[in-house]
């Protein structure tokens, strides 16, 4: 079910818009329901084989974003351990550079002729 308690549409596929609800996504909704379910963060106690982890991709990430440990294994080898990614860069702000840089009055002179020619102009 969509956040506004509508039902999703069938065959709708991770990451595809429900079309009921603006902005909502079918991952979002598995999100929302894996908060529910995993209330603490809990410890994978069996490594998932690369088979299964393709299989079920999208639930992984579900789980790893919801704050579980997981393993993913070669085998019996433990290879990857896939955590979710939480911090953004610091965004830009415009005029953040305004009075720190000062431009004299050689850069609106207009440019010599040699300088004309060995831009193409």
């Amino acid at each position: 079910r969509c956040p506004d308690g509508e039902a999703l549409p069938r065959g709708t596929r991770d990451g595809a818009r429900c079309g009921l609800s603006l902005g909502c996504r079918v991952l979002q909704h598995a999100a929302r329901r894996a908060e529910a379910t995993y209330s603490e963060p809990q410890m994978s106690t069996k490594p998932i084989t690369i088979h299964a982890a393709r299989s079920h991709l999208s639930r992984l990430m579900v789980r790893a974003c919801a704050g579980e440990e997981i393993v993913i294994a070669r085998g019996k080898q433990p290879v990857v351990r896939p955590v979710p990614i939480t911090a953004t860069g610091p965004r830009r702000r415009f005029g953040s550079m305004k009075g720190r840089a000062t431009v004299s009055e050689v850069f609106f002179a207009p440019l010599t002729a040699e300088d004309l020619d060995a831009w193409g102009g």
